[in-house]
């Protein structure tokens, strides 16, 4: 039996996909995305952040050097997951967020990541289905696999990257 049904991996897909799309706007690393394997399973690697509750669905293996900004590619994922899912789901990207962005910026960051997720849909299930496409028995896309992604979505976003990026710097840099 699987843990997890088609739909649902679909969704964790376009979670993930959240992180990824925000991380390549930022200038972070994105190292590994893990979804859910075709049979449902959980992806290889799935403990790869510290969890705070329970085995996590996926993952996404960002960092950025500045932690304000590290924040607001955590606090996307939540933001995807109030709009799509069940924000129960995102507590530790809430969490991450909220002890990394400079609390007198917090709100405004949770209105910016909310509107901007919402503004980037259809690029964030463009990447979520390439995700699934790319994505190796194990559940993971890492390498030259996400690296082609991820230069997708430079292409994809052109000079709206620049500003966009402006944008989260300008609420959330620390």
């Amino acid at each position: 039996m699987s843990d997890y049904t088609a739909d649902e991996r679909m969704l964790c897909a376009r979670h993930e996909a959240t992180h990824a799309v925000f991380t390549v706007i930022l200038g972070g690393w994105l190292n590994a995305v893990g979804i859910p394997k075709a049979d449902g399973s959980p992806p290889k690697n799935s403990s790869i952040r510290g969890r705070r509750r329970g085995r996590p669905m996926g993952y996404a293996n960002c960092n950025n050097i500045n932690s304000g900004l590290n924040g607001f590619q955590a606090l996307v994922g939540h933001a995807f997951e109030v709009a799509n899912g069940d924000p129960n789901r995102a507590l530790t990207d809430y969490q991450d967020a909220k002890e990394l962005i400079p609390a007198e910026a917090f709100d405004d960051a949770v209105n910016l990541a909310d509107v901007l997720v919402g503004q980037l849909a259809v690029l964030i299930d463009t990447v979520a289905n390439q995700l699934m496409a790319k994505a190796t028995k194990l559940g993971v896309i890492d390498g030259r696999k996400l690296d082609k992604i991820a230069e997708s979505i430079q292409n994809e976003l052109g000079d709206e990257l620049d500003s966009i990026c402006k944008q989260i710097r300008g609420c959330c840099a620390s």
